[in-house]
């Protein structure tokens, strides 16, 4: 739908997904790349959201509250660097929206956020 939101992963924090997703998708995202190749303060500002969301260390409970307040529907992951995601999928419930040989698309189920512990 028109209003998701992703959160996208690229290669090695360079390349950042999210900008083809704004421009030829027409769907905001918030991306993993690294902050040395950003301009612009918002967009340091999501890439530390991205990074907390996905870090091992960042407890089920939090990842679930960040993604809920920035309304993450959708996980855009590049399958050869998709580990990044790994931490992510298994704190929070999603199912395979789209896939093909390169990408993958997750629907996060946020409906249920509230039914876990």
């Amino acid at each position: 739908p028109d209003h998701s939101l992703f959160l996208t992963g690229g290669r090695d924090g360079w390349v950042n997904y999210s900008w083809w997703l704004e421009g030829y998708g027409k769907r905001p995202s918030l991306s993993l790349v690294g902050a040395n190749f950003l301009a612009f303060k918002q967009e340091r500002e999501q890439a530390a959201l991205s990074d907390r969301i996905i870090a091992a260390t960042t407890p089920a409970s939090e990842v679930r509250e960040l993604m809920d307040e920035a309304k993450v529907d959708y996980l855009f992951i590049y399958k050869p660097s998709g580990g990044a995601f790994q931490n992510v999928v298994s704190k929070v419930p999603v199912y395979v929206s789209h896939e093909n040989d390169t990408f993958v698309v997750l629907k996060v189920r946020r409906d249920e956020f509230a039914k876990m512990p």
